[in-house]
């Protein structure tokens, strides 16, 4: 009986770690191209530099140089034709694996103990 509680909990510890993330997919900033990715890089770093002015690890001077220099390179990397706008769209494929993960996960688990373990112990009082 203790067994079958302690595996019960880590099944769902395995769940709550892994299912929040697949649930909340929207959040993640994926990029179509190469050129949107250099975009994103650019803005996280000029993130962390204005994080670096805040704390003032960084002076104004030296933010500026290095704005200016980041807006350089980041010119340099875009390309000439204008980007195609798309549509945002939520995709089923994690929340269907989540799913599927919240299921299989605990049924793969008493499978495989079926299989390999040795089930006639955990009935058997110590």
């Amino acid at each position: 009986m203790v067994f079958s509680l302690i595996g019960i909990a880590l099944i769902a510890m395995a769940l709550a770690l892994i299912l929040p993330p697949l649930r909340h997919s929207q959040h993640l900033i994926i990029a179509n191209s190469t050129s949107e990715a250099n975009v994103m890089v650019y803005r996280r770093q000029l993130e962390e530099m204005a994080t670096s002015v805040r704390h003032q690890l960084m002076t104004d001077e030296q933010f500026q140089r290095d704005r200016d220099e980041l807006e350089r390179r980041l010119i340099g990397d875009l390309p000439a034709e204008p980007p195609v706008s798309r549509t945002a769209r939520r995709e089923p494929g994690a929340l269907v694996l989540g799913y599927a993960l919240m299921v299989g996960l605990p049924v793969m688990a008493v499978v495989l103990y079926l299989l390999l373990g040795m089930p006639s112990l955990a009935l058997q009082l110590p």
